[in-house]
Protein backbone atom coordinates (compact mmCIF):
# COMPACT_ATOMS: atom_id res chain seq x y z
CA UNK A 1 0.00 0.00 0.00
CA UNK A 2 2.86 2.47 0.66
CA UNK A 3 4.24 1.98 -2.86
CA UNK A 4 0.76 2.46 -4.32
CA UNK A 5 0.28 5.65 -2.34
CA UNK A 6 3.65 6.99 -3.46
CA UNK A 7 2.87 6.19 -7.10
CA UNK A 8 -0.57 7.79 -6.78
CA UNK A 9 0.97 10.95 -5.33
CA UNK A 10 3.67 10.96 -8.01
CA UNK A 11 1.03 10.65 -10.70
CA UNK A 12 -0.84 13.64 -9.32
CA UNK A 13 2.36 15.71 -9.12
CA UNK A 14 3.21 14.84 -12.72
CA UNK A 15 -0.33 15.83 -13.71
CA UNK A 16 0.12 19.20 -12.01
CA UNK A 17 3.39 19.66 -13.89
CA UNK A 18 1.62 18.94 -17.19
CA UNK A 19 3.47 15.66 -17.73
CA UNK A 20 0.34 13.69 -18.48
CA UNK A 21 1.82 10.56 -20.05
CA UNK A 22 4.16 10.02 -17.09
CA UNK A 23 1.29 10.77 -14.71
CA UNK A 24 -0.89 8.19 -16.44
CA UNK A 25 1.88 5.61 -16.18
CA UNK A 26 2.35 6.19 -12.43
CA UNK A 27 -1.38 6.11 -11.78
CA UNK A 28 -1.86 2.91 -13.77
CA UNK A 29 0.82 1.26 -11.67
CA UNK A 30 -0.75 2.58 -8.45
CA UNK A 31 -4.12 1.25 -9.57
CA UNK A 32 -2.65 -2.15 -10.35
CA UNK A 33 -1.02 -2.38 -6.91
CA UNK A 34 -4.17 -1.26 -5.13
CA UNK A 35 -6.35 -3.72 -7.02
CA UNK A 36 -4.01 -6.56 -6.09
CA UNK A 37 -3.69 -5.56 -2.42
CA UNK A 38 -7.11 -4.12 -1.64
CA UNK A 39 -9.54 -5.39 -4.26
CA UNK A 40 -11.60 -3.68 -6.91
CA UNK A 41 -14.24 -2.16 -4.62
CA UNK A 42 -11.93 -0.60 -2.01
CA UNK A 43 -12.19 3.22 -1.70
CA UNK A 44 -8.46 3.67 -2.34
CA UNK A 45 -8.73 1.65 -5.53
CA UNK A 46 -11.65 3.85 -6.59
CA UNK A 47 -9.57 6.92 -5.75
CA UNK A 48 -6.75 5.77 -8.02
CA UNK A 49 -9.25 5.03 -10.78
CA UNK A 50 -10.77 8.51 -10.44
CA UNK A 51 -7.35 10.17 -10.50
CA UNK A 52 -6.35 8.17 -13.56
CA UNK A 53 -9.60 9.19 -15.24
CA UNK A 54 -8.90 12.85 -14.52
CA UNK A 55 -5.43 12.69 -16.03
CA UNK A 56 -6.75 10.83 -19.07
CA UNK A 57 -9.34 13.59 -19.60
CA UNK A 58 -6.60 16.21 -19.44
CA UNK A 59 -4.49 14.25 -21.90
CA UNK A 60 -7.42 13.98 -24.33
CA UNK A 61 -8.10 10.24 -24.01
CA UNK A 62 -11.80 10.62 -23.31
CA UNK A 63 -12.82 7.03 -24.01
CA UNK A 64 -10.35 5.55 -21.52
CA UNK A 65 -11.14 8.33 -19.05
CA UNK A 66 -14.86 7.52 -19.17
CA UNK A 67 -14.18 3.84 -18.48
CA UNK A 68 -12.06 4.60 -15.42
CA UNK A 69 -14.37 7.30 -14.09
CA UNK A 70 -17.43 5.04 -14.39
CA UNK A 71 -15.57 2.23 -12.63
CA UNK A 72 -14.52 4.64 -9.87
CA UNK A 73 -18.11 5.71 -9.28
CA UNK A 74 -19.27 2.09 -9.23
CA UNK A 75 -16.53 1.23 -6.74
CA UNK A 76 -17.48 4.14 -4.51
CA UNK A 77 -21.16 3.20 -4.62
CA UNK A 78 -20.34 -0.34 -3.40
CA UNK A 79 -18.74 0.97 -0.21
Amino acid sequence: PDAARSLHDLGMLLRAAGEFSDGVEALREALSLRRAALGESHPLTASSRAALGQVLVESGDFVAAALHLRAAVEGMEKE
